[in-house]
């Protein structure tokens, strides 16, 4: 071996030394640790061993269910605020509310209750245009959503859905869903009764190009017990949503 590497193995291409006896020709070292390292990132998890993201001054906390990476809170990053007067005004216009603000001024709409406990809620041109997420993450497509309620139905379909993913009911993984209602047609809706989500390519509704399905948790159905759905709303309407973490 190259040295005097008591450990027994030069960092290059040379003889490895596994036990006082057993010397294996031509190993390049560097390659081997190479691999060793990918591999104990692949054994990091989703995540790849984080627990927290800064995204413009905000630590958003992730969680990992499954296969996949998540927001384990909404998205909160507010380029522009829009009155929930001006919500469906222009179907194609981006635009992100916060839920009971009917303003335009950001630093007033951030400083409110509703904004630190909701985050934001947007349009879904904006989920689709605005950079809502860190690099190397996205919001949920409609895939990811089905996933995740897969993944989560405890055996209870959609209502053990529910009750595994709201933050008011076991919130068993960490996901935390919080009822923040939306934005509708001149106001906003269902604060602290739901909460709704985008998701990025999810089909309409039969033959409309209104209508879109996205996930809706409700805090108590008409049986009085928390439930996942997938609801339809049009894109103008403000939801909130989640980043989730590219697949490699």
């Amino acid at each position: 071996i190259d040295g005097e590497d008591c450990l027994g193995y030069d960092t290059t291409e040379g003889d490895v030394i596994l036990n006082s006896n057993l010397i294996v020709k031509g190993v390049n070292v560097a390659e081997v640790l190479q691999n060793i390292d990918a591999v104990e990132e692949d054994n990091l998890g989703p995540c790849q061993g984080e627990f927290t993201v800064n995204y413009h001054g905000y630590d958003y906390e992730l969680v990992e269910i499954g296969d996949q990476c998540w927001f384990a809170d909404n998205c909160r990053f507010l380029p522009e605020v829009s009155s929930g007067q001006e919500c469906c005004d222009d179907d194609l216009a981006p635009r992100a509310f916060v839920q009971g603000y009917f303003g335009n001024d950001q630093e007033e709409a951030t400083s409110l209750f509703s904004y630190r406990a909701f985050g934001a809620l947007y349009s879904y041109s904006a989920a689709e245009e605005w950079a809502l997420c860190p690099s190397g993450m996205r919001v949920a497509s409609w895939t990811d959503w089905i996933e995740l309620i897969d993944f989560v139905n405890l055996g209870g379909g959609i209502q053990g859905a529910g009750k595994a993913l709201m933050r008011s009911q076991l919130d068993l993984l960490g996901f935390g869903v919080l009822p923040a209602g939306k934005a509708l047609q001149e106001g906003f809706s269902g604060v602290y009764n739901y909460g709704t989500f985008w998701a990025v390519d999810a089909p309409f509704l039969g033959t409309s190009s209104d209508y879109r399905f996205q996930p809706e948790f409700n805090e108590m159905n008409s049986q009085g017990e928390p439930e996942f759905l997938w609801s339809y709303d049009p894109d103008c309407q403000g939801r909130s949503v989640r980043c989730i973490k590219d697949s490699e």
